[in-house]
């Protein structure tokens, strides 16, 4: 394993990070908007994100290790921005399809949003990116910390989800439960998704 395989090696563990966090936002974000009573995305949204970030900082490291041979002393230097590097290689892309999804999806109706409206999208991941290259925000935030506020985010998602008092086998039954009284009618609700016009 060559030096600058070792030198990048908490790229896996700040883009884990980054990620991670990213997924247990748009969990909670979801959890307040919609009202659903299962808080299971907080726990596989940590996973799931995380392991993308993981596997993008990972692949970051291959790639700085290789050209690391062929401009040892630049890289070296590179190598005290890993956290930035991190969240530009892991943290942008995600952020940008997660938040493209959701504008997309809630804001815009499934329809196309402005052009304006996603670079201003991009540049505020960009720009949150580039915070992370602040000396001391660099230096202040080291690998440690990733990899145990990862766990701690693992641990509050796993304990909010073991923790919720209604889950969707109990949410169903409260709400199919038939009327039995005498001279009341039965009413069956119907709850469709996305019926709008384009879609009808």
């Amino acid at each position: 394993m060559n030096k600058h395989f070792q030198l990048f090696s908490s790229l896996p563990i700040h883009g884990m990070f980054l990620t991670a966090l990213l997924g247990f936002s748009e969990a909670c974000w979801l959890l307040s908007s919609t009202g659903t009573p299962d808080r299971l995305s907080l726990l596989y949204s940590v996973v799931l994100y995380g392991v993308m970030g993981a596997a993008i900082g990972f692949g970051m490291q291959l790639v700085c290790s290789i050209l690391g041979r062929f401009a040892n002393e630049r890289m070296t230097k590179i190598s005290f921005y890993t956290l930035s590097l991190a969240a530009l290689c892991s943290l942008f892309p995600v952020a940008s399809f997660v938040g493209f999804y959701q504008i997309r999806k809630v804001v815009y109706a499934e329809k196309m949003p402005p052009i304006s409206v996603l670079l201003l999208l991009e540049g505020g991941i960009l720009a949150v990116c580039l915070l992370l290259v602040i000396p001391r925000v660099r230096e202040f935030w080291n690998p440690v910390k990733s990899l145990v506020a990862s766990i701690i985010l693992l641990l509050v998602g796993g304990g909010l989800w073991m923790t919720q008092n209604t889950s969707q086998d109990d949410f169903s039954k409260t709400i199919t439960r038939p009327v039995s009284s005498e001279g009341s009618s039965n009413v069956l609700f119907l709850l469709v998704d996305s019926l709008r016009a384009y879609h009808v």
